[in-house]
C-alpha cells in the first residue's frame, strides 16, 4: 500500500541498532576524549597526530517507550560492539587498550554483558602473560550462540 509507519521518534545521534524485541535500541555514539593542552605539545601514542583519535566509541540503550537512555559503557578505551543475543538480553563487547612498550601493543578483552543487570562476564581476557595463555581455552567462551550463516561469504 505505500503507507509509512513511524517506528520511534527522537532518535539519539549515532548509529542504531534495533534490538531483537524492537522496544530498544542500541545506540553507538561517539565520546570526545580529552583536549589537547595549547601549552604542552603531548602525543600519547603514535596514532595520536590524527584529528579524532581521542574520541572513542560509546554504546547506550535508548528505551523507544519511555524515551530514556542508559549508558552501557564509559572511561576512554576503545569499545566496540560485536554481538547482540537473539533475544536481546545480552550484548557482546571488545575492550581495547594500547601498550607500547611491548608487544602486542594493543590488547583486547571479550565481555559478555547482560542488559538487565549490566553485570559483564569475561569470554575472552587481555593478557599476554605465558600461564594465562597456556591455561587459556583454545576457542573463547562465548556466552552468545555465534551465527555463523551471517558471516558466510
Amino acid at each position: 500500500t505505500g503507507a509509512e509507519t513511524l517506528f520511534a521518534s527522537a532518535v539519539p545521534d549515532g548509529r542504531l541498532v534495533i534490538m531483537p524485541d524492537e522496544k530498544r535500541i542500541l545506540v553507538i555514539g561517539t565520546a570526545k576524549g580529552p583536549k589537547e593542552d595549547k601549552d604542552i605539545y603531548r602525543i600519547l601514542e603514535p596514532d595520536d597526530r590524527q584529528p579524532g583519535w581521542r574520541n572513542r566509541p560509546t554504546l547506550s540503550i535508548y528505551d523507544i517507550a519511555t524515551g530514556t537512555m542508559r549508558p552501557l559503557t564509559h572511561g576512554h578505551r576503545a569499545t566496540r560492539l560485536l554481538d547482540v543475543a537473539d533475544d536481546g538480553s545480552r550484548v557482546l563487547l571488545s575492550v581495547s587498550e594500547s601498550r607500547l612498550e611491548k608487544r602486542p601493543t594493543t590488547l583486547s578483552t571479550i565481555l559478555s554483558v547482560d542488559l538487565a543487570t549490566l553485570k559483564a562476564d569475561t569470554s575472552w581476557p587481555a593478557t599476554d602473560s605465558p600461564a594465562a595463555r597456556a591455561s587459556r581455552p583454545t576457542q573463547p567462551r562465548y556466552s552468545l550462540p555465534v551465527r555463523r550463516k551471517h558471516w558466510a561469504a
